[in-house]
């Protein structure tokens, strides 16, 4: 027992030489040998460390206590890690000993991942799945093999096998870690930018917010890709890399190192040291030594680049050909491919269907300008990050933002060539200027003889060369013609730019940047719009190109800027001395571009409704269609978005008056906007559910206090499944309680809350004058009208008489107050017991959520939730009419009784009668108000989703006319004589309205008098079977024209099967118009036209029992 004892005293004390010496370590159990380890790990001097450690490696016993040493899923992540202590210089002896003992097995899987990216990249998946077989048989399971495979079974279209594939692994692992790591595999291989954003980001995003630093780095490195990371990955995370096997290990310290050292940080030697080591495992077979592996690459690419800026686009492809089949560069020539493809150079040698091809053609995409530069960004993004961890994604992200200059800050694109320079793969030269210059595009010199170049070329060479010594005009007439040579309009947009930057002529920028802009929306990715926006704002510039260039800004990059917009545009106005946007129609040049995307673009709705100069929104939507109306004919916009654009605002000039005609529900929520809201988030957490293993995630944590009756217990749940559906169902109801557009809060605010209920309770009071106001003290103010009123009386009567009328001001306001209490939402029942619309989430309905959240996709999730929230809803809507009907009224007639008692005990012999009289009056008046407030708290469900009478339907849509054409029309309706009104369906009452609001349009464009048409409406028939018809008078110039030939030709137009195609692409007739949105309604309508005497009459009928062909 005491040499025992002995040998434990020298485990602790020199835990060193009790793991080296055999004998020693033999009579240790598990525990104490770890516990030696973690000792040595931690205590063991610095110097020292890594040259024992290397040789404790050595042992069998030493070696399997590291997760590095795993080789199985089952083993993953299994042992226990040391992080005590640890200092990054200690951790990097540590993994530079591991790697050590791992250098066959290391430099085998760099060399089979090598074949295996090239297999990858050629669309070859199903030699790359061989490769990754044959890599695991060789190296044992990693989770880069786990990775690698869900990627190939998606890339083939396996989905089936992938997802058996991800299930069969995390059923292998008892680690959480592991498997939420394979959960998160799975959604990033099926649909990679959408889940990284919605689950993993927002992840990653939680962790640091709980102080959990290191994970949250952690998880940053092993997923996202280094340019999508907007700060850099700090050390924190380097003791956790020990978790994975060594292949895993190793990806993540060389992309770890190189980010950090991109970024800037002081590095350690160790770590530059371990950098070393891992690029000398991961050189090609063929070659050597890194500085021949530089040597070669650097030779290849100056002869990639020579091909290019001679213009030999297919000796390039070749080359690039021949290269990539060796060891050559992979994505830093991507760039030039993707500029010979866009140029019209042809095609490399690869398939355009195969991920490398992919990633030229998006590149060429952006190069083209021809398509939307912000969905090309995100489906090459979508690329990133499905090859993030290859060899060299450096330059794969770097290239993204070449062709990109201006999308980061210029501080973040030099880490990211930095970060390029540090991985296997050499740049180009304009990977290393970004590195130190300030204007690479201006800084940039071909390296070929400028004599043999194209002329483009040469000319682009010749501005670099003299744009700091030649005069402005010199540059601009080479810029000119470079611009007429180029092949590519993009470059010459971004030297041009580069040059007014470079030169501080920023005026000169925003003017030609607005010009580039209003030829090209796409044109804003080759321009500096940081900077244009800048000298805007602080110039406070208020011409034409400044509008364009704030509008742009805030539409493409950043919609905070819309106050730029709004300020600027108006600014514009006043300099040009228009009150409004219309007044500058006869002032504006229509074949400019500028002036057409002035009123096209920017004078929407929106920034107009900033100018304050409207009277109401009719105004505001009459403005825009005469603006729309305009811009047609001048052909300055395109037939179908000019009617689409005014049948959305007649839409809502629709909505809005059916509203104030029909409806008294004031309770609405906008399901179909949150639903589209919420639909990619909800889609990639619903996935992300379905991953889990439901036999694992049982665990739930109950907070609150018991109440088994009334079943009111809060929830907090713990668990992969039960935490991933937690954040589906607050995100939903958040959405619909919360949301500042759409949802039920912001509706009870703005309709009911702040404005319409507090001023109808309180509007027969002040009218009245029985309530004051408060002054600035916080005491109410004399009621000085029943002051004046009953100045005959005593003093002493009068100050009494209001005190009285102040106490009633101030309990009545406290009354208002309750009440408004009632009507806001919560889900902390607990903390505001006296609100009615309560979302609280108790565990007796969370687990009624499980069932649909495992079968349904995320439209029939979304909907299920989002009827569940409205039955609660509704249930509120039930309890608030009943607290307003019975609670309200009576303590609002108690006050009303007090106040008369009080009055009556005041004025003891004196009448006042007026006062008294109000005082009655309105009690019984408020009673009425509260029943009306009572019934707002109804749901919305539309005010045309009911049968309407016909004689309502056509007397809103006069109005509407007016309210959208800004003039009154005088319209004769003959309602039916039959006892039977006509009805319309209300399904179909929006949409006949908005024909009708139509056919007025065309009677007053095609009579002949314009506004002062006279039109007369007949009723005719029951509700099977009717017709309406519309007559306007013509003037004698148009009844000339309207002959029976033209009549019928104007029929025949009217039903071809090409008139709805016409109407889209020309225009096409308003009764053309009228024929196809009433057919689309029904194909039960039709319409007759003729002329009777000196009117033009359009019977509208409609057959219910028959179907018209």
């Amino acid at each position: 027992m005491k040499l025992i004892r002995r040998r434990k005293n020298v485990a602790a004390s020199d835990p060193y030489n009790t793991l080296a010496n055999p004998i020693a370590a033999s009579v240790l159990t598990s525990e104490q040998y770890m516990k030696a380890v973690a000792t040595f790990i931690s205590f063991e001097s610095d110097s020292l460390l890594e040259v024992r450690f290397r040789a404790l490696f050595e042992k069998p016993r030493f070696r399997n206590v590291f997760n590095s040493e795993a080789v199985r899923i089952e083993d993953f992540a299994d042992k226990k890690i040391v992080r005590a202590r640890i200092s990054p210089r200690r951790a990097v002896g540590i993994y530079r000993g591991i790697i050590a003992g791992n250098r066959e097995k290391l430099a085998l899987f760099y060399a089979s991942r090598r074949q295996y990216e090239r297999a990858f990249l050629l669309g070859d998946f199903v030699a790359a799945e061989a490769i990754a077989e044959r890599l695991k048989s060789d190296c044992g399971e990693s989770l880069w093999y786990v990775r690698s495979k869900m990627v190939l079974l998606s890339k083939q279209g396996r989905l089936d096998e992938m997802e058996k594939f991800a299930a069969e692994c995390k059923a292998r692992t008892t680690s959480g870690f592991i498997e939420m790591v394979f959960s998160w595999y799975l959604l990033l291989a099926s649909d990679p930018l959408l889940h990284l954003r919605k689950v993993v980001t927002s992840t990653i995003k939680e962790l640091a917010e709980g102080q959990q630093q290191d994970w949250s780095d952690f998880f940053s490195l092993m997923f996202i890709p280094a340019s999508m990371v907007p700060v850099g990955r700090g050390l924190s995370c380097l003791t956790l890399v020990q978790i994975l096997p060594v292949v895993d290990q190793a990806c993540l310290l060389e992309a770890l190192i190189g980010e950090l050292d991109s970024s800037g940080e002081d590095v350690l030697d160790g770590m530059k040291l371990l950098l070393i080591d891992l690029k000398k495992l991961n050189l090609p077979s063929e070659i050597s030594t890194i500085h021949a592996l530089v040597q070669y690459e650097e030779e290849m690419l100056y002869r990639l680049i020579a091909s290019y800026e001679l213009g030999n686009y297919p000796e390039m492809f070749q080359l690039f050909s021949d290269s990539f089949s060796r060891s050559g560069p992979l994505f830093a020539p991507l760039n030039l491919l993707a500029k010979a493809t866009a140029s019209g150079g042809g095609w490399p040698l690869i398939s355009p269907e195969s991920p490398l091809g992919q990633l030229i053609l998006i590149l060429g995409q952006i190069y083209m300008l021809d398509s939307q530069p912000g969905k090309l960004e995100d489906d090459y993004l979508a690329q990133v990050i499905t090859l993030n961890g290859f060899n060299s994604t450096g330059h794969l992200q770097l290239s993204l933002y070449k062709a990109l200059p201006y999308r980061l800050p210029r501080k973040r694109r030099g880490e990211l060539a930095r970060y390029a320079s540090n991985g296997s793969e050499q740049g180009t030269p304009l990977s290393s200027l970004l590195l130190v210059s300030t204007e690479p595009v201006l800084e940039y010199q071909y390296s070929s003889d400028v004599g043999v170049m194209p002329e483009h070329r040469r000319i682009k060479q010749e501005i670099r060369r003299t744009w700091k010594v030649v005069r402005r005009d010199s540059i601009e007439d080479l810029l000119s013609r470079y611009a007429e040579l180029t092949p590519l309009k993009k470059d010459h947009l971004e030297l041009a730019a580069a040059y007014y930057l470079a030169s501080a002529a920023h005026d000169s920028l925003v003017k030609f940047g607005a010009r580039a802009l209003a030829s090209n929306p796409n044109a804003y990715v080759a321009l500096p719009m940081e900077e244009m926006l800048g000298h805007v704002e602080v110039s406070r510039a208020s011409h034409i190109e400044a509008v364009i260039i704030s509008y742009f800004y805030a539409k493409r990059i950043d919609k905070r800027k819309e106050y730029v917009l709004n300020e600027t545009y108006e600014e514009f106005l006043l300099t040009q001395g228009a009150e409004r946007p219309i007044a500058l129609l006869e002032k504006l040049d229509m074949n400019d571009p500028l002036s057409v995307v002035l009123l096209r673009d920017v004078s929407a709705l929106d920034a107009m409704d900033f100018l304050g100069c409207f009277e109401d929104s009719n105004d505001l939507r009459s403005e825009r269609i005469r603006i729309l109306d305009y811009l047609k004919d001048h052909q300055a916009i395109d037939p179908e978005a000019h009617g689409q654009e005014v049948d959305e605002i007649v839409g809502q000039v629709v909505i809005d008056a059916g509203a104030t005609e029909f409806n008294e529900s004031k309770i609405d929520v906008n399901s179909a906007a949150i639903k589209r809201k919420l639909m990619e988030d909800v889609t990639s957490l619903l996935k992300l559910y379905k991953s889990f293993s439901t036999e694992k995630e049982e665990k739930v944590i109950r907070v609150g206090m018991d109440d088994t009756e009334q079943d009111s217990i809060q929830a907090l749940v713990v668990g992969d499944r039960n935490t991933t559906l937690l954040r589906l169902l607050n995100l939903i109801r958040d959405a619909f309680v919360n949301d500042e557009k759409y949802g039920l809060d912001k509706n009870l605010s703005t309709e009911i809350r702040h404005g319409f209920f507090s001023n109808l309770i309180r509007s027969r009071l002040e009218d009245r004058r029985l309530i004051t106001e408060i002054d600035d003290s916080g005491k109410y103010k004399r009621n000085e009208y029943w002051l004046q009123a009953n100045s005959l009386l005593h003093e002493e009567i009068l100050k009494e008489i209001d005190e009285h009328l102040s106490w009633f001001s101030a309990s009545f306001n406290a009354l208002v107050s309750k009440a408004e209490e009632w009507m806001k939402v919560t889900s902390e029942v607990n903390e505001f017991p006296n609100r009615v619309f309560r979302y609280p989430l108790y565990m007796s309905e969370f687990s009624q959520f499980h069932p649909i959240a495992s079968k349904a996709n995320a439209e029939e999730f979304l909907d299920f939730c989002i009827s569940r929230l409205w039955v609660e809803t509704e249930a509120s809507l039930v309890a608030m009419r009943e607290l307003l009907n019975v609670e309200f009224k009576q303590e609002v007639g108690l006050l009303f009784d007090e106040l008369l008692e009080r009055i009556t005990e005041a004025k003891k012999n004196a009448a006042m009668l007026e006062l008294m009289t109000a005082i009655v009056q309105v009690r019984r008046d408020i009673q009425e108000d509260i029943t009306t407030v009572s019934e707002w708290f109804k749901r919305n469900e539309g005010a045309f989703n009911s049968d309407r009478y016909m004689v309502d339907i056509l007397d809103i849509s006069v109005e509407c006319f007016a309210r959208v054409r800004g003039m009154a029309l005088d319209v004769d309706i003959k309602a039916c004589e039959t006892e039977t009104s006509l009805k319309l369906e209300g399904q179909q009452v929006k949409a006949f309205i908005v024909v009708l609001v139509n056919l007025f349009e065309n009677c007053c464009r095609k009579s002949g008098f314009g506004g002062e048409t006279k039109v007369r409406v007949f009723e005719h028939g029951n509700n099977s079977s009717w017709s309406l018809r519309i007559c306007n008078d013509l003037s004698p110039s148009r009844l000339a024209e309207c002959t029976p030939e033209y009549v019928r030709a104007l029929d025949l137009r009217m039903r071809s099967t090409k008139s709805l195609e016409l109407m889209r692409t020309e225009g096409g007739t308003g009764l053309s118009k009228v024929f196809n949105q009433l057919r689309l309604i029904s194909d039960r309508f039709n319409v007759e036209l003729s002329v009777v005497g000196r009117s033009f009459e359009v019977e509208i009928t409609y057959e219910k029992n028959c179907t018209s062909s």
